[in-house]
């Protein structure tokens, strides 16, 4: 079982539940379901999957987007990338298994 923030993912006995104290939101490009069938099964009929996320940079006092700024994006696997975010705050999809811990840090001051 995975738990973090009053959530949790529990996967066993062929199932896998969620559940929040609030909402469970899906991000996804496409949303597939399956009917009973073993993992074999559905691996085989899988198509193939883009992992990937786009970050989004917000401000922490009001949640408005840091747009247009620049800055260093620290990923949990230690790598490190030069980004821009555009007018919305989202910076460069990012290709990986797995939302990870990221951190942006600006290296210009807010507009």
């Amino acid at each position: 079982m995975l738990a973090c923030g009053g959530g949790y993912i529990r996967i066993g006995d062929g199932q896998v539940e969620c559940g929040a104290p609030a909402h469970i939101i899906q991000r996804a490009g496409a949303w597939q379901k399956f009917g009973g069938q073993s993992f074999n099964q559905m691996a085989s009929q899988r198509e193939t999957t883009d992992f990937s996320i786009t970050p989004q940079v917000l401000w922490t006092f009001d949640d408005s987007p840091v747009n247009n700024q620049s800055g260093l994006l620290h990923n949990q696997d230690n790598s490190r990338q030069s980004l821009a975010t555009g007018s919305d705050g989202e910076t460069a999809k990012q290709q990986q298994l797995g939302v990870e811990k990221m951190k942006f840090y600006l290296t210009e001051d807010k507009e």
